[in-house]
């Protein structure tokens, strides 16, 4: 008589150190194990005094994956705990790799049911040879993708602001249409419009186009030369999106005037005068004279038949 033991799939615990994005090399590893016939469970881990001996009593592997430099102590309070752990990523201090990079988009998905939607991490994706590839998967394949890192629009050509404007792009939360870029040195102001110029003609609607400003980082920058960058976004038609440097109340007041559209809205001074605040605007209009909220640039003098509260909401 042949008796045939079967034996119990092996376990495998997948451990993200750090990063809210889902991190590509552990789903990538995770979709390995289980064609592997191995019981996968993930796990996101903050903390060191989440790591304890009892954690890792019922897996047979554990892996995890560190991005940033930060994390390193992390990572070596894995490495003490669970010896046998096998961490790679670019903060955990090993050149090993837990997976071989995607050469397909279709490595990248997970089939179906799931849907086909793609958040790119890469910095540079149409710096990379293979992107003409790429595109024509993503095309052929319906897919909807993220440039969540980005696309240098001042160094696009035609071709790829075709390429992009021939993708379904959209948000990290796919419920938008979407494309990023950056605008972080009045210098590139030039290259920059090129750029968008390009992508319009693509047929890339401007106010689908979010342009990140770095504030606060240059030595000497005033308000009047983060204010132009903004004022010739909104001339443009694109969604500028301020980001401070250095988190002063000033810069995260200006952020939050730009980002809730409140510059669409009033002026810059009236908005600091009520210290950052948009429900405060209209109630420190109230206290002033007609004229003198009209010198503020906030509203229009009122007419025949003018609505003055219609005027001051947000």
């Amino acid at each position: 008589m042949l008796i045939q033991i079967q034996r119990p799939p092996r376990t495998a615990l997948l451990l993200q150190l750090d990063g809210t994005l889902p991190n590509l090399a552990l789903m990538r590893l995770a979709a390995h194990l289980r064609e592997s016939n191995c019981d996968v469970h993930f796990k996101r881990m903050r903390s060191c005094t989440t790591l304890q001996d009892s954690l890792f009593a019922h897996w047979d592997d554990v892996y995890a994956s560190a991005i940033f430099e930060k994390t390193r102590p992390l990572v070596e309070e894995l490495k003490r705990v669970f010896p046998k752990a096998i961490v790679g990523g670019t903060g955990s201090g090993s050149a090993s790799r837990l997976v071989k990079p995607a050469q397909s988009i279709y490595e990248i998905w997970r089939g179906d049911p799931w849907p086909r939607n793609l958040v790119l991490l890469d910095n540079d994706f149409f710096g990379q040879p293979g992107w003409r590839d790429h595109i024509s998967e993503i095309v052929a394949g319906e897919f909807k993708v993220s440039f969540t890192q980005g696309i240098n629009v001042r160094v696009i050509d035609e071709e790829i602001a075709a390429a992009v404007a021939g993708v379904q792009y959209y948000d990290h939360e796919f419920r938008t249409r979407r494309i990023y870029t950056a605008w972080d040195n009045r210098k590139d102001e030039a290259r920059l419009f090129r750029g968008l110029d390009l992508l319009v003609k693509a047929g890339v609607r401007p106010d689908q186009i979010m342009v990140y400003m770095l504030i606060g980082y240059w030595p000497g920058e005033t308000h009047d030369d983060r204010d132009y960058r903004r004022q010739r976004l909104r001339e443009f038609g694109a969604r500028p999106y301020p980001m401070p440097y250095v988190r002063t109340p000033e810069l995260v007041g200006y952020q939050r005037w730009v980002v809730r559209r409140a510059d669409l809205k009033c002026s810059w001074a009236e908005y600091a005068r009520a210290r950052y605040r948009p429900e405060d605007v209209g109630q420190y209009l109230a206290r002033l004279p007609l004229l003198e909220r009209d010198t503020f640039g906030l509203v229009e003098p009122i007419g025949e038949g003018g609505n003055e509260s219609e005027l001051l909401q947000f």
